[in-house]
């Protein structure tokens, strides 16, 4: 989007302007395009936000009489390339649908001030993700995904709070799915969207993704998308644009969204007469995941789960195991967990895929207190994967459980 701003500095006041008392209402800064939104409702008032009224909707902007706002977004990238790209792999996917895992980077931040508001948000997409057969990766600890980690098959990103670009999305390699959908929650994530490593956005479209969102100067964080409810949105069949407005608290304020408004990545699970495609496709996994539990989500869990494990061991559905298993260890159940990953990853054929449920396979032998078995794993899988990318991991992990435990000294 050359020659369109993207944000507007503070300034010291602006004439006819009446500021208001507090850290929100006096502040004159803004993301340009979050300006562009309010035009119809004609404010007379430049400093603080205004409340969005599409804020929580549940209809298409199509549907709204006398909508009062416009959903911008912005077609922007640190390069002209990407931004074809970002528009070519939207329409595909729109067309045969967005296939992949999920990776969910919660910080689990429940100190004070509000922000584990943020946590909440990560930890229900992690909920509806599953619901509707996406296999989710959900990462709860103060840690981010490291550096090396096998972020394979990435559709879909939520995480926090890092300053800048970091974890997986460093690596040279490293590409999300066509059309694939991130957003990671920090106060500068759009700060600028030229550099390819700097802060957020501009990162994550450059590692291929077609849609983000951002912002250009601290927005506090309850007044950031939430992104609980963007997720939903998208999965409801909304556009990204829709999705976006949807998920957002307040309007002339420092939020920016970048993708094609029009991109609807779940539009094919509403074609119901849809006509189905015969031919052996490398998303079959994923659909029949999806099928499966839009099917059978009504049944008690302890039902849904026995079913789904007869049915991915069947017909040998690698990530339907593994997230099963991981909903076993999200649920505290680690034998379980343990038993349905080691099953996962014997079906896996990807080295990458292997690394990542080995290190899930040895979290879950630790949760049951059984490092000697975790450290049997560990050593069996590095010495087939040794050089992998995400092999250092694993070597930390050997490291630490190779050192002795110290005991106590017997007292005199």
């Amino acid at each position: 989007m050359k020659g369109v701003p993207l944000k507007i500095r503070s300034t010291a006041s602006y004439s006819g302007d009446t500021p208001g008392p507090g850290p929100i209402a006096n502040r004159n800064e803004a993301s340009v395009d979050s300006e562009l939104t309010v035009l119809p409702i004609f404010l007379h008032h430049i400093s603080g936000e205004t409340p969005n009224p599409y804020f929580q909707s549940f209809r298409a902007i199509g549907d709204l009489e006398n909508a009062t706002l416009l959903l911008v977004c912005r077609l922007d990238a640190p390069t002209a390339a990407t931004v074809r790209r970002m528009i070519v792999d939207a329409i595909a996917a729109e067309k045969s649908g967005l296939w992949g895992r999920a990776y969910v980077d919660g910080a689990h931040n429940t100190g004070g001030g509000g922000i584990g508001i943020g946590d909440q948000w990560l930890a229900e997409i992690a909920g509806q993700l599953h619901k509707v057969g996406i296999p989710a990766i959900y990462e709860d600890t103060p840690a981010i995904f490291p550096e090396g980690y096998p972020m394979t098959d990435c559709a879909l990103y939520y995480g926090w709070y890092a300053g800048g670009v970091a974890g997986p999305f460093t690596e040279p390699d490293f590409r999300f799915v066509p059309g694939a959908i991130a957003v990671h929650i920090h106060s500068f994530s759009a700060s600028t969207l030229r550099d390819p490593n700097s802060n957020w956005v501009a990162p994550l479209v450059s590692k291929g993704a077609a849609a983000s969102m951002g912002n250009v100067y601290e927005p506090y964080l309850q007044l950031t998308p939430h992104l609980d409810i963007f997720n939903d949105r998208l999965l409801h069949g909304f556009t990204f644009a829709e999705s976006a407005y949807m998920s957002i608290r307040v309007l002339s304020w420092m939020s920016v969204m970048v993708g094609d408004p029009l991109y609807r990545p779940y539009a094919s699970w509403l074609q119901i007469d849809a006509p189905r495609d015969s031919t052996k496709s490398p998303a079959d996994e994923w659909k029949m995941y999806h099928a499966f539990a839009v099917k059978n989500i009504i049944r008690p869990v302890s039902e849904f789960r026995a079913l789904a494990r007869q049915v991915a061991s069947a017909s040998h559905n690698c990530p339907m195991m593994e997230d099963l298993a991981l909903m076993e260890a999200r649920g505290g159940h680690f034998a379980e967990a343990a038993s349905h990953l080691q099953q996962a990853r014997t079906c896996y054929a990807q080295r990458d895929d292997i690394l990542r449920v080995a290190l899930e396979e040895a979290d879950a032998w630790l949760k049951q207190n059984q490092p000697k078995r975790a450290l049997e794993l560990v050593r069996n899988v590095l010495r087939t994967a040794g050089d992998a990318p995400g092999a250092p991991l694993l070597r930390k992990m050997e490291q630490d459980l190779s050192v002795p435990s110290t005991s106590s000294p017997a007292k005199p």
